[in-house]
């Protein structure tokens, strides 16, 4: 596996909407905060109060206003999803499908 990394990516301006390592950071904090509110043990936020932050305040304009940081936050909707960015360590992993060793001893 090559990384380009971000002075790569940078570089393009095709690659644009490609979130880089500190818009991963930014998202996974964001994200963060919101699972640490819910998680919180007398449970003062609902699972549809997550989703209505994270879709109205969290990805408007007003808090995340860097574009590639937008883009990393895109694909996260649901409280679900939120829970798969958790479990994966990261919103760079979320869209990432997990592979079993079935599929590594097929493909290499």
């Amino acid at each position: 596996f090559v990384t380009y990394g971000d002075t790569w990516l940078e570089s393009r301006d095709q690659f644009s909407d490609v979130p880089l390592s500190a818009n991963y950071e930014e998202s996974n904090s964001l994200l963060a905060s919101i699972w640490g509110l819910w998680s919180i043990e007398d449970g003062s936020i609902s699972t549809s109060a997550v989703e209505d932050l994270l879709n109205n305040v969290i990805k408007g304009d007003l808090v995340v206003k860097e574009h590639r940081t937008q883009m990393a936050l895109k694909q996260i909707q649901t409280f679900a999803d939120i829970q798969v960015v958790v479990e994966r360590n990261g919103t760079a992993k979320f869209e990432t499908e997990a592979r079993s060793m079935e599929w590594f001893e097929k493909n290499g």
